[in-house]
Order: structure tokens, then sequence, then C-alpha cells
């Protein structure tokens, strides 16, 4: 159903553009008018009216909830539970959500400066998804389109409504019997799946709430605060036991405090340092083929001694690089390996074109939020950034919220624009 959708609504994004050039020409001015649009911002499809641009928000939380639903129940074992439920899912949920997120994208307020940045982003976005069959890059590329002109707090907000919701029942629905709580045993200890298809799959949506928790609180950032972040680190330890969960959390939960016991805002305030936390993704990208060229052309004791303490991400990048070679616009991969390092695997199968695309844009929004004075939200940002090196759940919305601060990069706003608790436009 994603395939034919993809190519809908670049098709419809197409022909919205062609009648934007026609309603432009009619005015006998094209140039002037053109210059006018490029800039200023407008309904592109009808008129404004004043329940519009609150309907659209409806319209994306709406999409939203039916999106987190799909792929955390799916990741769950209620579908094996209940076999209606994955009908329901497909038939119905899928193709409502797909429908409100056009109708967002269509009609939504831009200049016609963002507007070519939507097109190109979802070419471009499309035509890797078509390679490499990844439906989680087209899925992100659609919800940081769609979240123009709407707040990001509310919709931060809702994400840990509904993925708190559904993550507590299935737990529950696990701890009650109704659904099935295996464990297994690893080179350490039990894990438990407490109703999910596996420990990991858990563990990325605890670190999506403990992001989305970090992000609502941001602004008033209170000792309490720290309870829920404390509780998810004990469940996981006596749960899921998810290691990479376990090293990041207790990273963030490090920062959290010397950034509460310090002036973090006044430590923010060069510009220097600034600009080198804001490149953090490019230092990670670095490290990553760093080690992996150590791992294959200098072989050692203490290069091993690294990959085992990463859980032997190392070796497993290895292998993805002798298995597939470089493809500029990505490549599906029939044989994978568990490579759960998301700057090399976007690279090697998403290509450096969309990878470049990625990072940069994440360089950016930090960038916005050091600028903007954000520095707990930056704080998560770069704490999901290096979850990302363990997990490749970053590229996927129900475990990282943070995905949605990416629609400050796309649509290029200014620091003023660009907050967690106001909507996501330009000034007029």
């Amino acid at each position: 159903m994603l395939y034919p959708f993809a190519n809908l609504l670049l098709l419809a994004l197409a022909l919205t553009g062609l009648w934007q050039l026609a309603d432009a020409a009619r005015s006998g001015h094209f140039f002037a008018e053109a210059r006018r649009r490029w800039q200023a911002e407008a309904y592109l499809l009808g008129h404004d009216f004043s329940a519009r641009k609150k309907a659209l928000q409806t319209a994306f939380l709406a999409s939203l909830w039916l999106h987190l639903s799909c792929v955390i129940l799916s990741g769950s074992l209620l579908p094996a539970k209940l076999p209606w439920l994955e009908t329901v899912l497909d038939g119905f949920c899928m193709p409502v959500m797909l429908l409100l997120l056009l109708c967002k994208l269509i009609f939504s307020r831009y200049s016609w400066r963002q507007y070519l940045a939507v097109c190109m982003s979802v070419f471009i976005f499309r035509w890797v998804f078509f390679n490499s069959q990844d439906i989680w890059l087209f899925y992100a590329i659609l919800f940081v389109a769609a979240a123009k002109d709407v707040s990001m707090k509310h919709a931060v907000r809702h994400w840990m409504r509904c993925t708190l919701l559904l993550v507590c029942c299935v737990i529950v629905l696990s701890l009650t019997g109704f659904l099935e709580n295996t464990f297994w045993m690893d080179a350490y200890r039990e894990r438990w799946y407490f109703g999910f298809t596996h420990p990991n799959t858990l563990g990325g949506f605890l670190m999506g709430i403990v992001c989305g928790w970090v992000i609502l609180r941001a602004e008033n950032w209170r000792w309490i605060d720290f309870g829920p972040l404390l509780a998810i680190e004990l469940f996981n330890d006596f749960g899921p036991y998810v290691r990479s969960l376990q090293v990041v959390l207790r990273a963030t939960l490090a920062l959290l405090v010397l950034a509460k016991l310090l002036p973090l805002q006044k430590l923010c305030r060069p510009k220097a340092l600034r600009l080198f936390f804001s490149l953090a993704p490019v230092w990670l990208m670095l490290f990553s083929l760093g080690m992996v060229f150590w791992y294959d052309h200098h072989p050692d004791d203490l290069i091993e001694y690294i990959n085992i303490c990463l859980t032997g991400r190392i070796y497993l990048q290895s292998q993805g690089f002798q298995l597939y070679p470089i493809a500029i616009a990505g490549q599906f991969m029939k044989e994978w390996p568990n490579q759960d390092n998301c700057f090399i695997a976007a690279l090697l199968r998403y290509g450096p074109v969309v990878s470049a695309m990625i990072w940069a844009a994440a360089c950016r929004v930090l960038w916005q939020l050091f600028r903007g004075g954000r520095a707990y939200t930056a704080l998560i940002f770069l704490c999901m950034l290096v979850y990302a090196y363990f997990e490749i759940i970053f590229f996927h919305l129900p475990g990282n919220p943070a995905l949605l601060l990416f629609a400050g990069a796309l649509y290029a706003l200014p620091p003023q624009g660009f907050t967690v608790a106001e909507p996501l436009q330009s000034p007029r």
C-alpha cells in the first residue's frame, strides 16, 4: 500500500506546484509574484478560514495516533493472539493514516521555498525507499514534512499519551497471562519480553518515552522529573535488560544531573562550543567509520576489547561493509547482518546522499536548539544520537519523538520560530 501512496503523493505535489505556477502567471506579473510567493506563506489550495489550521493539526495528531498504534501493536504478541487485529491495523488504520497525511501535506500553508523543499525531499526519499524497501525512512519524511504548523510540545504530548498507553497495556496483558511473557538467556542473564516480540523492541519504546519526557519537561526541569527516568532504568535492569538502553539512559541521567548543577545555559553560549556539539552527528559518523577501519586493517587486542564493550557493534559494522558496497541511491539488502548502528546502516542502506541529508539536518537541529537556548532538549537529542550508534530505532518515530524536530531543519526556520513550545512556522 505504501508504494502506490508514494507515487500518488508525488503526483499530487507536482500537480499542486503546476497549479501554483499557472496561478502566478495569471496575475500578469509572473516574476514579481514568484518573488513574493517564494518567501510569503499561503495555502496553496483552497481558501483560508478560521477552522482550517485546527483541522489540519487534528489530522496530523490523528495520523500520529494511528501510526503509533499500528507499529506498537504489531511489535507485540497481540496479533498472534488476536488474528483479526492485524486485519484492522493493515486494512483500516493504515489507509486512514495515509489519507490524513496526504491531506495534511497538500492543504497546509507553505512558501514556495518551503514547498520546493518538501517536494525535493519526498522525491529523493521515495526513490531511496523504492531501492532499499525500508518503510521506516519514508514514514519518517512523511511525518517530518507534515509537522508544518504543528506545536511540537502538543505533538510530543500526544506521542507520549499514545505510546505510554499502548506499551503499558501490552506489559499488563503479559503480566496477567493473556500474552506470553517469555524470556531467553543471553551471555549475561535472563531477558524478559513482556508481551513484545523482542526485548530490544520494548527497549526502543522505553528510550523514546525517556526522550519525550525530557522534551516536555525541558522548560522547567526539576529534581522530581528524574523519577520516571529512574523507574525506567530499574524496570529495564530487572526486565528486558537492554544493554544499549542501560548505557545511554545512565549517561542521560548523569548529564541531566550535571546540567541541573551547572549553569548549562552559560556553558552553551560560546559559539565554538555550540558548533562543536552541533557537529555531533559528524563526529559519531567518523567514529563509526574509524572503528571499522581499525577493526579490519589493524586488528589487535584493544579493538577487540572495544568491540566487546560496544556489544559487538564494530564486528557487525565490518560485516555490513564486507557484504555490500555503497550505492548512491540506496539498495535492498537481502543478506543483512544484525546492523544496529544507524550511521553505518544509513550509509549502506540509504546511500551517501540521503545519509548526508539526514545528518546535516540533525546538525542544524542541534544548532538551532543551542542557539535558541533549548539546552535540555539539545542534550536529549545528543543522547538519542548516541543511542543511534547502538540501535536502528532512531529512524522509527514510535521510538524517537525527536524526529519531529527535523521539521525545523526541513523548512529552514529561524531560531525565534524554532521552539518546542511554539508551532513550527515562520514568523510573519
